[in-house]
């Protein structure tokens, strides 16, 4: 991880709420979330961060949520694939 974002995440205190990535996570999304994300997921997991202000969350668990909220949006870009 890089030394920014390793300060990013410090200044938004210790992680709280953290609980391991299921390991099929890694390899299901090898081709959609950036290496980054990884190091960050390995290091915290799913987790909290500033009091609970800022979350990463576990996108399987979050995907019918998502699409909930973007049905029936219309993006300039056309259609995609979205996680959370």
């Amino acid at each position: 991880m890089n030394a920014e974002w390793e300060e990013g995440l410090a200044t938004l205190c210790e992680p709280c709420g953290s609980k391991p990535v299921p390991d099929g996570h890694y390899e299901r999304f090898a081709e959609v979330f950036p290496p980054l994300l990884f190091e960050v997921w390995r290091r915290y997991g799913l987790a909290g961060f500033g009091q609970g202000r800022v979350w990463l969350v576990d996108p399987v668990e979050w995907a019918p949520i998502v699409q909930r909220w973007l049905d029936g949006v219309e993006f300039a870009m056309g259609e995609g694939r979205w996680h959370a």
